[in-house]
């Protein structure tokens, strides 16, 4: 069962974030990785890990990235106080789990945030709000109201009331998440609050901002880099 934040205060609790980075992009038909693609005048990667890096309350940031590439990392976050990447695995759901084990199970309780390097317009004090939320929940994201009207293939209409759509980061007790994933052996899930409510947890809606979109197909890209220019 999903319920909505309520207001916390403003104080940041120590938290740990991940950047998942491991995907190929092979839907936006580039030369490169989309994360590693230049958009306004930087990778979208460095864009994404420097929100995280501005944000108050933050121990350590780790980032997954693909088996074949260390060199295009490298480059997008030369200069950067981070630690060596984590080598991902074959889908998401190992990726995220292979990240988690790289920091150390002593975490026990703490915040753990999980974010998509394709979302570079996230804003630190959204970034909070996740980590806020935490204080009194064991799993929370952000998540926006659905605004559009729906509808089916078939042409039937859907009621979007109380529909959201769900974005990143994604935050968890690091006890919870871990065991998650571990009850989710064999099982592929692309959403990892998805995963925790299959294990049985509630999952607290943070509400974001609609500007915090994935970035995924040419025109995402188009418009993130029309986005970044106007803010520079």
């Amino acid at each position: 069962m999903e319920k909505l934040a309520t207001k916390t205060d403003p104080l940041i609790l120590p938290f740990y974030a991940l950047v998942v980075a491991a995907g190929t992009g092979t839907r936006m038909g580039s030369a490169v990785p989309k994360q590693y693609g230049m958009l306004a005048g930087k990778p979208m990667l460095r864009h994404t890990v420097e929100r995280f890096l501005a944000c108050p309350g933050l121990k350590a940031l780790r980032v997954v990235i693909g088996a074949d590439q260390a060199a295009l990392y490298n480059e997008a976050v030369a200069g950067l106080d981070l630690p060596p990447p984590i080598t991902g695995g074959k889908s998401r759901k190992d990726s995220v789990y292979k990240g988690l084990m790289s920091f150390s199970e002593d975490l026990t309780d703490e915040p753990v945030l999980i974010h998509d390097a394709a979302r570079p317009f996230v804003q630190p004090a959204d970034i909070g709000a996740v980590v806020g939320a935490l204080k009194t929940s064991k799993a929370a994201t952000l998540a926006v109201p659905v605004s559009d009207t729906l509808r089916r293939g078939s042409g039937e209409p859907v009621d979007r009331t109380d529909l959201w759509s769900i974005q990143t980061p994604q935050g968890f007790h690091y006890n919870v998440i871990l065991e998650s994933h571990r009850q989710a052996q064999g099982v592929d899930w692309t959403d990892d609050c998805g995963l925790v409510s299959a294990a049985g947890y509630d999952v607290t809606l943070v509400q974001g901002q609609r500007s915090n979109f994935k970035i995924t197909t040419a025109d995402d890209w188009d418009l993130a880099d029309k986005l970044l220019k106007g803010h520079q």
